[in-house]
């Protein structure tokens, strides 16, 4: 992304973010979840948070991966539920996985450890990366 368009992007945290919430175009919510994806802004959370709760599983997929790269715990909650719902797609549990192993904190490494032999390849592999982060902060810290 050049430089000029990520500082307009930047200034309209809060346009993307109504951009994200206005359920009547799927593809630009999904390229909302991206821009707010690379600003890694804050502000964000929360809507990223709903969007993991969304009924589509395209929305639920780009928050999860979004929220991957803000490392906020209070996003810890609803990753869970996506990490523990196993109709989701592997993709969404994937990168909720991650996210809490970025995120740490004792109820991370907890659900974490519930999957450590999930049935799923792909989130098999995320859940012992991310377990494998929280258990070295621990050990060094």
């Amino acid at each position: 992304m050049n430089v000029e368009r990520f500082g307009t992007m930047q200034k309209d945290v809060n346009a993307l973010m109504e951009q994200f919430r206005d359920k009547s175009y799927p593809m630009r919510r999904i390229q909302a979840a991206q821009a707010l994806e690379e600003l890694r802004d804050k502000r964000a959370v929360s809507v990223l948070i709903e969007g993991l709760r969304d009924e589509g599983v395209n929305i639920r997929k780009f928050s999860a991966k979004a929220l991957l790269k803000l490392y906020d715990p209070t996003a810890t909650g609803a990753l869970i539920e996506r990490l523990r719902d196993r109709n989701e797609h592997w993709m969404t549990r994937r990168y909720a996985a991650l996210a809490l192993g970025k995120i740490k904190g004792t109820r991370a490494q907890e659900a974490l450890l519930e999957f450590l032999n999930d049935t799923d390849p792909g989130v098999r592999e995320a859940v012992k990366e991310a377990y494998a982060i929280i258990t070295a902060d621990l050990r060094m810290g």
